[in-house]
């Protein structure tokens, strides 16, 4: 700072509001400039603001300390015992009901009414009450203190990773070896779960699974595997048949040179959806291999299945939304100029009770029968158990009709 204008600058950054600040000191507006000036001008107004507001304390301080100087000069001269000079030292940690809720004002003595001389003559106003420093404790509020218990999954072996020759097939020809038993449809992975759909037909048939992502432990007596489900990550599209099927990190991290090799099949980065302030990946292209066209597209029905297997809480557009409530027969807003139909309590419209007008011929092999419950217990097990009421979904799933105001705050 010693050669500051002379090979040395100072650089000011501040918050928005400190920013404000400094042009409501100066009278400036939002575009015009600031200057240095202006800074020291806002600095001394705050330091003035600050000597003001801080008067009460100076005061209080200042009557301490006299009475303390004056007790202490009578303890050194024999007028007073060491216990008064003791109690002199003490300050009182409470006020009487009286003081606290009645108007009059105790006396002052002479030492606080010469500070307050001072005070005047520097132009200063301070409240009656001087005890700024006060510190007191109040519990408003009682409250509720819980420990919460995690019940742990039952420890079991691992299973044993294993490539798949009709895996290899798939990346090299982008198609499924005809009777091959290594692929399974992504929502029958799930019978051996709470989660298991008690009719298979309205789920589309070109999502699959490996053997080895399906594969995480060796089964046994443990009941349903819900615990021991996988995370949705990893996806190969083909080119060829156009499916979709998911595999595990040991196929991807052994597979990979393959992959690359591959003109058929390409591999996608995926991540559900289950906050509000993540970026949509139901695109796959955050992250491909090898690179993708252009022009390629997902298939928007086997992603929006894979939204749900994988459990995705937010819906990228209302639109989106409007598809699969279709799909899986449930109310929404839209339908309300379509006359009377019968909606059950949950949301599901039945196939007989559907209105003509709607575009539900545009699904002729949609659910006959509810899938809320499956579905409920299928995010479950995706979120741990973790509550999800306020997401899209979980109104979805909850018989709450979303609105256009639910996608603003998440678009």
């Amino acid at each position: 700072m010693r050669k500051l204008g002379h090979g040395q600058s100072v650089m000011f950054f501040a918050p928005p509001e400190v920013d404000r600040s400094i042009r409501d000191v100066n009278k400036k507006g939002e575009t015009d400039d600031i200057h240095v000036s202006d800074i020291l001008v806002w600095a001394m107004t705050e330091t003035c603001s600050e000597i003001q507001q801080r008067a009460s304390q100076w005061l209080q301080h200042g009557v301490d300390y006299k009475a303390r100087h004056s007790s202490w000069s009578s303890f050194l001269s024999g007028r007073i015992s060491p216990a008064k000079l003791s109690d002199s030292w003490l300050q009182r940690e409470a006020k009487h009901l009286e003081e606290l809720y009645t108007h009059t004002r105790a006396p002052q003595s002479s030492a606080d009414a010469e500070l307050r001389q001072r005070l005047n003559s520097l132009g200063l106003r301070i409240l009656p009450d001087n005890h700024m420093d006060e510190e007191q404790e109040r519990e408003v509020v009682h409250e509720l203190e819980r420990e919460r218990e995690v019940e742990r999954p039952v420890r079991v072996p691992a299973a044993t990773h294993r490539i798949d020759k009709d895996v290899k097939i798939f990346i090299r020809t982008g198609c499924i070896p005809n009777e091959s038993r290594m692929f399974t449809p992504v929502f029958d992975t799930l019978v051996a779960t709470s989660a298991a759909f008690l009719e298979s037909q309205p789920w589309t048939q070109d999502v699959l699974a490996s053997r080895d992502f399906i594969t995480t432990v060796r089964l046994g007596r443990i009941g349903k595997t819900d615990s021991y489900i996988r995370p949705v990550n990893w996806i190969l599209s083909s080119t060829a048949s156009g499916v979709l099927v998911i595999v595990s990190p040991f196929e991807v991290n052994a597979l990979l040179p393959d992959i690359r090799a591959s003109k058929r099949v390409h591999l996608h980065v995926y991540t559900p959806r289950v906050i509000k302030m993540m970026k949509s990946s139901d695109d796959l292209r955050l992250y491909s291999v090898p690179s993708l066209p252009i022009r390629w597209r997902p298939n928007e029905v086997l992603v929006r299945q894979l939204n749900i297997f994988a459990g995705q809480l937010y819906f990228p557009h209302r639109r989106e939304y409007v598809k699969l409530s279709r799909f899986l027969g449930i109310y929404t807003t839209d339908l309300e100029d379509q006359g009377v139909f019968e909606v059950q309590s949950d949301g599901f419209i039945r196939p007989q009770d559907r209105p003509d007008a709607a575009d539900y011929p545009d699904y002729p092999d949609s659910f006959g029968q509810s899938p809320i419950p499956t579905l409920k217990a299928l995010f479950s097990i995706r979120r741990k158990g973790m509550g999800y009421l306020p997401t899209h979904i979980g109104k979805l799933l909850s018989a709450r009709p979303l609105t256009n105001e639910d996608f603003e705050e998440t678009s």
